[in-house]
């Protein structure tokens, strides 16, 4: 008998063990710090509390949860994929509604990510969130102003989910 529980806990540590090097396998570990994440120190403290603030009034008047976050650099993972795998990673959205919303930054690589869980994505479908890209984010990130470009995909995305 212990010798099955020791295979069985065996089997559970090599399982664990994969799919810690599959998760690594997608990009750099970020740990998240609540609705902004800003691991690329792109924000003053002041602009990220403007955004959680907006992103804490979503969440209570809709229930839908959206997050930030800024990474220096991918490390070489495709920046669709990434995002993804951080919103699934930290439950992003509610349990069987997959009602989530990462908004991501990668300066380094000049890329920027909406990802939208399946529950939203009649609302936010991919070419609307390109759109708000293209035409929010993009524009003011030419500009230096990636707080800006950010407060204001941040604003065209909650006017649809409002």
């Amino acid at each position: 008998m212990t010798a099955l529980i020791s295979r069985i806990l065996l089997c559970f540590l090599l399982v664990g063990s994969l799919v810690g090097e599959v998760r690594a396998g997608v990009g750099p570990a970020v740990v998240q710090a609540g609705r902004v994440t800003d691991e690329a120190g792109l924000f003053t403290d002041e602009q990220k509390r403007v955004l959680s603030e907006k992103l804490e009034r979503l969440e209570q008047s809709t229930r839908h949860q959206m997050v930030i976050v800024t990474v220096s650099s991918l490390g070489g993972a495709e920046i669709g994929v990434f995002t993804t795998a951080l919103g699934n990673e930290w439950g992003i959205g509610r349990k069987g509604h997959d009602d989530g919303v990462v908004v991501l930054v990668a300066p380094q690589e000049q890329l920027a990510q909406i990802s939208v869980g399946y529950g939203l994505e009649a609302v936010l479908p991919d070419e609307l969130c390109q759109s708000i890209m293209n035409e929010r984010m993009i524009p003011r990130f030419r500009e230096g102003d990636l707080f800006g470009g950010v407060d204001a995909g941040v604003d065209a995305l909650i006017e649809r989910l409002d």
